[in-house]
């Protein structure tokens, strides 16, 4: 027997009405959620899991996926090989085909392509940015395809990637155990975040008002106010620590372990939630604050988790195929 998808990545359009999702095998899925929602309403009970229809389904043709970004009216899917822009309405083939630059050798030749880990979208300047397996990030303009900007520094791959708390910075976690924030005019670091009591690998991260939370490897959870560089909480779950949110006032984490956490300003676990499967790789907030479906999780099933109260276990669940 086949086993199933591992689903690594989700996420929701700027205005929420649809869902993304790309998995171990290449496939790439979006729904409306509206669709999804009427048939949660046809089935009248909890169904486990909900084939409903998609809007766009399609083989990637590039690997694992491991991160999915919505860029307007496209889809941007990064991974083993190559990152894919897609228009939802036609998914024949990409719009565009992005490759990561190869670095040298030190015998000067090149060395193999990096896959991409994480991908963010800044709907003010339209530009897109990935985190990738040689240590680096990558700012691309979307209609030539081209690197506009590479931000080296770290000392190993990038796990992670976010917009910060403003439209001219990012923010990118890797393997090296340190946060690097970074101003995109200029392609500078501004700073260098750590981590107390050593380097753990950062795998997540998430910027929301004044704040960034990132999850590391050792399962501990950091705030920091990023304005004044300085760390104000630190939290502990079961380790790795693979995706952190923020919604309805609320900070989210899953990994490791069949639960999402949910937790207070003072560091202390709020709840904790059971899910279905294990380890939980990704969590996508809606952007809709009166959305039926606030939050999707997924991990390592072929599944997608809708919920529609972060604070409960999760409404339904659909299949990626």
């Amino acid at each position: 027997m086949t086993p199933p998808a591992t689903v690594f990545t989700c996420a929701f359009s700027n205005d929420g009405s649809l869902l993304a999702a790309g998995d171990s095998r290449s496939a790439l899925n979006v729904w409306e959620t509206s669709s999804v929602a009427g048939e949660v309403d046809k089935c009248q009970r909890f169904a486990m899991p909900l084939d409903t229809t998609c809007r766009m389904r399609t083989n990637a043709r590039a690997g694992p996926i491991y991160s999915v970004v919505f860029a307007e009216n496209r889809l941007v899917s990064g991974g083993d090989l190559s990152i894919k822009v897609w228009d939802i309405d036609c998914v024949e083939e990409p719009l565009l085909e992005l490759v990561n630059p190869q670095g040298t050798t030190a015998a000067g030749g090149l060395t193999a392509v990096s896959e991409t880990n994480g991908l963010a979208y800044c709907s003010e300047t339209r530009a897109l940015f990935s985190a990738s397996g040689q240590a680096a990030a990558f700012q691309w303009d979307l209609s030539t395809g081209q690197v506009v900007m590479r931000f080296a520094g770290h000392d190993d791959y990038l796990h992670c990637i976010s917009m910060g708390v403003t439209p001219s910075t990012i923010l990118t976690g890797s393997e090296d155990g340190f946060v690097r924030l970074w101003d995109i005019r200029s392609g500078e670091c501004e700073a260098v975040l750590a981590q107390p009591g050593g380097k753990h690998w950062i795998s997540s991260i998430c910027c929301y008002g004044d704040w960034m939370s990132c999850g590391s490897g050792s399962g501990s959870l950091f705030t920091y106010h990023v304005a004044s560089r300085s760390l104000v909480q630190t939290y502990t779950a079961a380790p790795p620590i693979l995706a952190v949110s923020h919604v309805d006032s609320s900070l989210v984490s899953a990994g490791g372990s069949p639960y999402v956490n949910v937790w207070n300003a003072d560091g202390t676990e709020r709840n904790r939630i059971a899910y279905p499967v294990a380890p939980l790789y990704d969590i996508a907030v809606n952007p809709d604050p009166a959305a039926r479906f606030r939050m999707a999780t997924c991990g390592a099933s072929s599944t997608v988790a809708l919920v529609g109260d972060p604070m409960l276990p999760p409404s339904t669940t659909i299949q990626v195929v």
